[in-house]
């Protein structure tokens, strides 16, 4: 974690951290998706997550409640190790956070984590599940691990908060996510380690509780398709499905 805000003039806005927003090292691969900026200078081991260059109804409609939402869940979990720190949101469009490092998951063909790494992910998720927040979105992409096989969250687009005066409905409904999270979380293990899975674990890997199905079946049958790099495969086979042919 860094130990100190960056040295940019505060308050956030983007012509002041303009001379500090370096190279591009992750673009956006769809409308739902911020392109991301290494920061210099002052800002050095930060990086800007930015909406600016996607459609106007996507950042009004989406966008900037996705980044409202991952700052707010970010600003609260301040001090839980395995988030990145957050200097602010910056004229509703962009997200200037710490730069971790760590890298993602390895492929499932590649080194798996160590037993202690997946250890040490579960008591992060608890920890995080105590504090009254779901994640959401707990994939492999998500899931950072440095050298020291210390685990991180990132992307809390999707994270929900529980508050302490919420109803039973709203309480039961919180419950679901979580059991969605500890879903994901089994299956990520699963995936890598099936020998060390708990019976409970394996209870949450087989059972697939309809609210996570429906989950799954939403991002593989519609936000997936919709992608850019999937779009022409998409197309291809709704055009086969129709009966028409290539002209």
């Amino acid at each position: 974690m860094v130990d100190a805000e960056p040295n940019l003039p505060f308050p956030l806005t983007r012509e002041g951290i303009r001379p500090f927003v370096g190279a591009c090292f992750h673009p956006a691969r769809s409308s739902g998706q911020a392109d991301v900026y290494a920061m210099t200078g002052g800002a050095d081991g930060w990086v800007l997550k930015d909406f600016a260059r996607r459609p106007w109804w996507m950042r009004v409609l989406v966008n900037r409640r996705a980044l409202q939402r991952e700052a707010r869940a970010l600003e609260a979990l301040q001090g839980l190790p395995g988030l990145p720190g957050i200097a602010g949101v910056i004229e509703q469009d962009a997200l200037l956070i710490e730069r971790l490092d760590a890298d993602r998951l390895p492929h499932r063909e590649e080194a798996a984590p160590s037993a202690l790494f997946f250890e040490r992910l579960n008591a992060l998720v608890t920890e995080m599940h105590r504090r009254g927040w779901s994640h959401g979105d707990l994939r492999r992409k998500n899931i950072l691990l440095n050298k020291s096989e210390q685990p991180y969250l990132i992307d809390f687009a999707t994270a929900v908060h529980l508050p302490p005066q919420a109803g039973v409905l709203r309480r039961w409904i919180f419950e679901r996510l979580l059991e969605v999270d500890r879903i994901n979380l089994a299956r990520i293990k699963e995936s890598y380690r099936p020998e060390d899975l708990t019976d409970a674990e394996r209870h949450l890997v087989e059972r697939q509780p309809w609210h996570w199905r429906i989950g799954h079946w939403f991002r593989k049958n519609v936000y997936r398709p919709l992608k850019p790099r999937h779009r022409r495969e998409t197309w291809e086979r709704i055009r086969g499905k129709l009966g028409l042919g290539r002209h």
